[in-house]
Parts: C-alpha cells; structure tokens; sequence
C-alpha cells in the first residue's frame, strides 16, 4: 500500500464559455452579460441575448453551426466572424447589444445612429443612410428659395447654420423650400405639400418644447424660427376658414409660437438676438425721420392718409361687443397706420417719422396684442375692417409667390361677414387692391 501513487485530483473542465471564446479556444471568463474578451474586442457575446444554454459539466458540448468550419489559431477574432446565434435579428436582441457595448465604452449617447452598435463604426462597407428627398430640399432652398426672403449670405447660408445645431431651424427651411418646389410644380404639388407637412410639424413639435427653455443660447434659433413659421403659413396658402390672423376654428396655430419669440425678445434684448450672422436683420433704432419705401422703390403716390382718419374715428365711436377691447384695437391700428407711413410716405414729401422696424409690413403682426385677436375671433366688425386695411399693405408685396392669393380670401371672407354700413368703410381698401393689382399686371 506504501507503494502506491496517491490519486490526483479530477479536474472537470467547464464547456460553458461563450461561442466565441470557444472559436477562438481561449478561455472564457463567463461573465454575464458578457464575457471580457468579447466586451474587450467590441464583438457580439452570446450571454447577452440569452442564446447560451448552460451544458453539463461532463456531457458533450452541443454542436453550432460554426464547429463545422476549420479550425482557427487563438487571438483576436476576425470581422467576419459573424453566426446566426451571434448576429442581432431582433429589436430586443439589437437593444441588449447596445446595452452591452455602450455600458463598457464611453461614448456620446447624441451620435449614434440604431445601427452603429452592430455595425461599428471599424466598418466602412456599412451602409450609410441617405434622404434623397431632404437633400433635394436644401439644394432648392440654398439655390432658389432664399431669393425670396432677403438678403445673401444671411438667408441662403447662414441662417442653416443656426439650425445645424437646432434642428427645428431646418425643419421650418425644409418645409418652407416644399412648399416653393409644390408652388413651381404644380404635377408634384401633392408630393411636396406632404413632405412640407412632415417637416413643419416636426419644427412646431420641437420648438414648442424649447420655447420655456429659452437662453441666450438658442434665442437667434428660435426668433429665426418663428419667421419661417410666418412664412411657411403664408406660402401654404389660405385654406378654407383660415384667415392669416384669426380661424373658424379657433386661433391659428402659428400666432401662440410668435407670442412666445416676442416674450424672448422682450427678455433678451436686441443685443442677443441681433448679432453675429443676424446683425443684418436688426432693424431697431431711434424714431426719426426717414425716406419711405415708396420713394426708395418709385412706386406711384397712395393718399392713405385721410383715408385712416376716417378709420380711427370708426374706432373712437362705433359701438363694440366688447368696449373693453377698444384701446387694443385703437394700438393695432397706430401700429397699422405707421407701416402704411414708412411704406408710402407723408404726402407732403414722401418721407415719414418713425422707427426703421415700421417699413417692415409684417411688423404689423409681430405686435398684435391678444385682446385683437380676440376681437377678431368674435367676429368684431371693427376689427374685421382694421385687418382689410392690412390686406391692402400685403397687396403691395403680393408679387412674392408666398404671399400670393391671402389678400383676396381675407377680403371676400371680410365682406360677407359685414352689414351694409360697414361695408361703406372698407370701399377704399378694396378699391385700391384693384389698382394695385392692375399695376402689377
């Protein structure tokens, strides 16, 4: 018995590595969710999606489809190497894999597309997704549609650089260059209209979750924004029961989201929005006495003058639904009636007193107020006559494609909606649209 060799130990060989480890014939650490050589070469381990099955200790290991290939030399696993048990198929399978790879690599959660987990970015052969239709979009916009809007380069580029990093800014340029692309071609009107939709309501739904988080950050952002909702509503054109400042159905979509950039305005100050690529767009400034645009463009005379006299006396003493409301509608026509000052001049010497902000027409809604609204809303026939005063300063830059067809759907809707009387009051502006639109032609 002295003699005899003392028994060794058994040692039972575990088979419960992972597929890869195995292919590879280095050991496997086992780690659940994944094992470290796999975690540490950034390739699919089976223990993440469930697909191991734990074998006996002592039974023979169950055969995979990738034993029947020839034999691989230990070290770092190739590209290839890719098997129906170790490629993703599956929406859950594809989120275990990010959850594997993204909790061991430190990586920016904002550029990772749904497939750079399982592609990897090692992979240049990886298909990269393209959208034809967008990029057809901001080739037209950069090329055309601008033109329209103002100014090079601050229309035609650097306002998509604002959006680049907020990109409701893109959205609304977009949608507003479909809308352009389905103004030129009627046969394709369907088609654009419905990409212009898209993009539209993606920038509404996006703006309106930054607007209470506004910073001096995103104010240039979101103040461009709220111009191209303005102009996207004009170039959508006027559907039935829409009238540009009030609706059959309730208040339009576009004026809550100007309230919002006016607010931002009013907290920021000029200084912030007004710098860098939109230094051009600041028209603030002293009142003064400046040159009209009429006199700057030689268009003929307009005696408007007497004409708005007459209208704020309509204002002063024609009673109202609601006599509350009569100071707002006494401000929206002094702003009204200086924008038709800085267009068309004193008729004494073609100039007016003012501030540089007046020759913009659409100024003119940027400061509604909402007790205006309001009036309109309820189909105050004061009101109603103040926005036909409107429609005729829109009349004159009627030859911009966006503009094109509000002035006469407002008017129509206007007229009918008015008694006898006050049709009286609203001659001259529908007269004067016939003028100017002769003109035109």
């Amino acid at each position: 018995m002295s003699g005899m060799q003392p028994l060794r130990r058994a040692h039972r060989k575990s088979r419960d590595g992972c597929k890869n480890c195995k292919r590879r014939r280095v050991k496997c650490g086992e780690e659940k969710p994944a094992c470290m050589n796999c975690i540490n070469f950034s390739i699919h381990c089976d223990f993440s999606t469930g697909g191991h099955v734990a074998g006996s200790s002592s039974g023979p290991s169950e055969p995979s489809t990738m034993d029947t290939t020839a034999p691989r030399k230990r070290g770092r696993p190739r590209k290839e190497w890719t098997s129906p048990e170790a490629t993703p198929t599956s929406t859950s399978t594809e989120n275990d894999v990010r959850s594997t790879t993204l909790s061991s690599t430190p990586t920016d959660l904002g550029t990772l597309s749904p497939t750079a987990a399982t592609t990897g970015p090692s992979d240049p052969t990886a298909p990269a997704p393209l959208n034809v239709a967008d990029i057809e979009l901001l080739h037209h916009y950069t090329t055309t549609t601008w033109r329209g809007l103002g100014p090079q380069p601050l229309w035609q580029t650097e306002v998509i650089s604002i959006g680049i990093p907020h990109p409701y800014v893109l959205h609304f340029i977009l949608a507003f260059s479909a809308l352009h692309l389905a103004h030129l071609n009627p046969s394709k009107r369907r088609h654009y209209s419905i990409l212009a939709d898209q993009h539209f309501s993606s920038g509404l739904q996006k703006v309106t979750l930054v607007l209470p988080n506004a910073n001096e950050e995103n104010a240039q952002a979101l103040y461009v924004s709220a111009l191209m909702v303005c102009y996207c509503t004009f170039a959508n054109g006027p559907n039935r029961g829409d009238f540009l400042v009030f609706s059959e159905r309730g208040k339009t979509v576009w004026l809550p989201l100007l309230g919002g950039v006016k607010s931002i305005m009013e907290t920021f100050g000029p200084a912030v929005i007004f710098h860098g690529p939109l230094a051009h767009m600041d028209v603030s400034g002293d009142e003064s006495t400046y040159e009209s645009t009429a006199t700057k463009e030689k268009w003929p005379t307009l005696e408007w003058e007497q004409p708005f006299d007459a209208l704020r006396e309509l204002v002063e003493t024609t009673p109202l639904q609601d006599p509350a409301l009569r100071d707002a509608y006494l401000r929206s026509l002094a702003n009204l009636r200086a924008c038709f000052e800085a267009t068309f001049g004193r008729a004494s010497d073609g100039t007016y007193t003012g501030k540089p902000e007046d020759s913009v027409i659409f100024s003119w809604l940027y400061k509604l107020e909402e007790d205006f609204v309001q009036g309109l809303q309820a189909r105050e026939p004061v009101a109603l006559v103040v926005v036909v005063y409107f429609a005729l300063l829109m009349k004159i830059y009627e030859g911009r494609w966006y503009l094109r067809g509000w002035v006469e759907h407002i008017m129509t809707r206007v007229q009918a909606g008015l008694g006898e009387e006050l049709r009286e009051w609203i001659r001259w502006p529908v007269e004067m649209c016939e003028v100017v639109g002769r003109a035109d032609d």
